[in-house]
């Protein structure tokens, strides 16, 4: 038997906004790398924990998703900071997006 609910419009008009933000980021971050030099290991490193934090925040829906993508836009800055070499100011602004939410609820 086919479930008659209809799809709940907030969760569906957030899942459309993280696809839109995360198909912008991966064609800028695919720019950076072809145009600067090789990207920094620490700021690999930096990006994929920073990524993981920008999901789960999506996953758990216990953000809005204006911050979620706000959190993507940082992430492409932080990006772009590393292709110029600026590790450091990379690395501060890669540890400056979203908490993680795992992480929290342990910490209380």
């Amino acid at each position: 038997m086919q479930s008659t609910q209809k799809p709940n419009r907030k969760r569906c008009v957030r899942a459309a906004t993280v696809l839109t933000l995360t198909g912008a980021a991966i064609v800028s971050s695919s720019f950076t790398t072809v145009a600067g030099s090789p990207f920094p290991l620490a700021c690999a490193s930096s990006d994929l924990r920073a990524w993981v934090r920008i999901e789960r925040h999506g996953e758990t829906g216990d953000v809005e998703p204006a911050a979620v993508g706000e959190g993507l836009l940082r992430l492409l800055e932080a990006r772009h900071i590393c292709g110029q070499q600026r590790i450091s100011a990379a690395l501060t602004l890669y540890e400056s997006i979203l908490p993680d939410p795992i992480a929290a609820q342990f910490a209380k």
